[in-house]
């Protein structure tokens, strides 16, 4: 197909239905672990989708709402109400696109992984112990560990008190999950379909006629014209300064993520197509996308926009070409949420909580902890400090304590390690000279 000077390939537009069946569900999951509207989530998706895309770095990334900002929005809304988290998310978009006008892109490539990966484990953690409340039919608030004290007795609950075996919300989210997990197994045909799909939609048939907690979601237009009169009355003003510090935050974290996802993106197209010389993202193109993502997804009222690596492999993996396949999952989601809202508002929330029960385990790794330790003692101390500090504070700090962490490790015990090796291989050079 072409259009207007521009051809879109057919593998783009099945990569594009395939992006489009994964980001629904993900994109609502995500949305209620934020503490924000479903309408909210599916904003960021369409802008994740369509301006990111035209002006990506990194063409077969896939942007949009992600698992590892929920905790940081989440304390946002918490700290200074929803209206303000417009104004950060656009100052998050400002600096994004500010880091990417001076070329500092690659600056991110330089955090260690050790990290990252427990950022994003300490974020499983938390989307796990909170979710599987959910699974039950309960909702419970509080510090993590304190949520994950208090899974026992939700669960007790759920079997005890149940007039079958266990209670309805609980089987039907138990069944999501084993659908996900099992899916390709189990239906090897189909495996090209996400096995988030037939999870929602064979837990929402069998939830009719069944009392439970579904998603509230209404047409996006109210929303977003709320969003832009609400930003530019400019009420947030009075608490600038400190939403200037916080879309600050959002900007490291968020970029961090999305240039991670690309430098994924990268690898996994070389495997795909087997071009070991393939040029890499243009990460500094890609930050300034991301900031023009993030600056009208806050306008609009929508969640901040990262790029997202499960939205990302299943578009390269189901062979996209061109970007053209991000941009046209976008529309498809803009055009569904527009035409069939009603349709998303039939979605049992112990659903969706199955797929962030599965996310939040997939991001928690305990493999990569184990591969990390292998690698050097030094950068899993750096994890374990990195996650431990996140779950036990908050985002923002914990990640503060991890960079201070890991820098006291270069300072005081690589760098004088490496030091003494080399002046021992000079002296070797000196002595074998003599």
């Amino acid at each position: 197909m072409s259009f207007s000077g521009f051809e879109i390939k057919r593998e783009d537009f099945l990569s594009s239905m395939v992006v489009f069946l994964v980001a629904i569900p993900l994109s609502l999951g995500i949305g209620i672990v934020s503490g924000v509207s479903a309408e909210s989530a599916l904003i960021a998706a369409i802008v994740g989708g369509i301006v990111v895309g035209l002006l990506s770095g990194s063409p077969l990334m896939v942007s949009g709402p992600a698992a590892g900002l929920t905790v940081l929005v989440y304390q946002a809304v918490q700290d200074h109400g929803i209206l303000a988290l417009a104004a950060i998310i656009v100052f998050c978009g400002l600096f994004q696109i500010i880091l990417g006008a001076f070329k500092l892109g690659s600056l991110f490539a330089k955090v260690p992984k050790s990290i990252l990966h427990g950022m994003l484990s300490a974020i499983g953690f938390i989307i796990l112990v909170g979710q599987l409340h959910v699974l039950a039919g309960e909702r419970i608030s509080g510090k993590p560990f304190e949520v994950m004290l208090k899974l026992w007795p939700t669960f007790e609950d759920a079997i005890t008190h149940a007039t079958y075996i266990v209670e309805p919300v609980l089987a039907l989210g138990l069944l999501a999950i084993a659908i996900l997990v099992f899916w390709p197994r189990l239906v090897p045909k189909l495996s090209w379909i996400p096995g988030a799909l037939p999870a929602v939609v064979i837990a929402t048939l069998l939830s009719f006629n069944l009392e439970m907690d579904r998603l509230s979601i209404s047409d996006l237009i109210p929303t977003a014209k709320e969003s832009f009169s609400h930003f530019f009355s400019f009420e947030w003003m009075d608490k600038g300064w400190v939403l200037l510090a916080t879309g600050l935050a959002f900007a490291l974290v968020a970029s961090a993520e999305s240039l991670l996802t690309a430098r994924a993106a990268d690898i996994l197209v070389r495997d795909r197509d087997g071009e070991s010389n393939r040029a890499d993202s243009d990460l500094n193109r890609e930050m300034m996308a991301q900031g023009m993502g993030n600056t009208v997804s806050g306008v609009l009222g929508g969640l901040p926009v990262t790029g997202v690596i499960a939205r990302t492999s299943a578009n390269i993996n189901s062979g996209a070409k061109t970007r053209w396949s991000t941009v046209m999952h976008g529309s498809f989601i803009l055009f569904f949420a527009l035409a069939w809202p009603e349709l998303l508002g039939h979605i049992p929330l112990t659903a969706l909580a199955a797929i962030l029960v599965v996310t939040g385990f997939r991001l928690l790794n305990v493999r990569g902890l184990v591969k990390t330790f292998k690698a050097g003692f030094a950068d899993g101390l750096t994890w374990l400090v990195t996650f431990g500090a996140i779950v036990s504070i908050d985002l923002l700090n914990g990640l503060l304590i991890g960079l201070g962490f890991a820098l006291a490790v270069h300072l005081f015990v690589r760098n004088p390690i490496e030091t003494k090796k080399k002046m021992k291989r000079q002296l070797k050079k000196v002595s074998d000279g003599d």
